[in-house]
């Protein structure tokens, strides 16, 4: 994990870089984030279990790998406190976008490709008192959002709150140094009572309090 990459998303010279630098069938590099009140502004996300929460950022894969299309290259999981993943989404070897409510089970393969020159775009949402998310997509070449995943589409496993990102990243990724998966420009939403705090940031501040 490499905080303040450059370039970032705009020009600017901050973007957090995720790379796996080991050959194919040495496995995956995997990395959690916990989330915290720098991040939220103010509410504790463990304590917040109730409402809409929110979370959005650009992404810049890795070129195309040589091998099978579809075996997953880069997912993300939204998990509670007790490690229970609601969803996860990401993108496969030939970087086709790909979904799944919970942890388990064949991932939907969305015919949406992000592009690796540019930074396409994630807004996914979990309504934790209905157990329900939705994810929207937003292509870079058109300047436009769409829905990828209806929002009141149930989670896979129940989330009793939003407090944890996962991240993996397969091996053999050989692409760009090492493989090139830069993320940027992540804001995220938690309520509190009578208010909601917001913060934004470069991809340089989910590295600045490393955790495994």
């Amino acid at each position: 994990m490499i905080g303040n990459h450059f370039p970032g998303r705009g020009g600017d010279g901050s973007n957090l870089a995720f790379r796996n630098d080991t050959p194919l069938g040495n496995g995956a590099a995997n990395y959690n984030y916990f989330m915290d009140t720098y991040d939220t502004g103010g509410p504790v996300p463990s304590s917040v279990t109730s409402g809409v929460v929110s979370l959005q950022f650009y992404f810049c894969p890795n070129p195309d790998d040589p091998l099978a299309a579809r075996h997953e290259k880069f997912t993300m999981s939204f998990k509670d406190a007790s490690n229970s993943t609601g969803f996860q989404w990401g993108y496969a070897r030939d970087n086709e976008v790909y979904w799944r409510a919970g942890n388990s089970g064949p991932f939907t393969y969305t015919g949406v490709y992000a592009d690796d020159t540019n930074w396409d775009g994630i807004k996914a949402s979990i309504d934790l008192t209905a157990g329900t998310f939705g994810i929207d997509y937003y292509v870079a070449m058109t300047n436009t959002w769409s829905t990828l995943v209806p929002a009141g589409t149930p989670l896979g496993n129940s989330m009793t709150n939003f407090t944890t990102l996962g991240w993996r990243l397969e091996d053999g990724v050989n692409g760009g140094i090492g493989g090139k998966n830069f993320f940027d420009d992540f804001t995220f939403k938690i309520p509190a009572p009578g208010t909601a705090g917001v913060l934004a940031f470069a991809g340089l501040a989910a590295i600045r309090r490393r955790r495994n």
